[in-house]
């Protein structure tokens, strides 16, 4: 097999992989907020849509920008649902 052809497919596989790495947390990520919409007075949907943006953010997949901003509604997230835990 020549070098350039197998460089290529392992390139593709690679970018396969992290593609599939990006939907797990983003479809998780649609389906808690979902959730948290569905019934936004309890404060564990909004901790686990928190918790799974934190996750994401920390992933290693998102460039610098988007990971600070997706460890912000991380953050945000997890904040209302301490409030709301506290309020309860």
């Amino acid at each position: 097999m020549k070098p350039l052809i197998v460089c290529a497919g392992l390139l593709f596989a690679a970018t396969t992989i992290l593609a599939q790495q990006h939907a797990v947390h983003t479809s998780r990520i649609g389906a808690l907020q979902t959730r948290a919409a569905a019934t936004p007075e309890a404060p564990d949907g909004w901790g686990e849509l928190g918790r799974a943006c934190l996750a994401y953010a920390d992933s290693g997949l998102l460039d610098a920008a988007k990971a600070d901003a997706e460890r912000r509604r991380g953050e945000q997230f997890t904040g209302m649902a301490a409030m709301q835990g506290s309020a309860a």
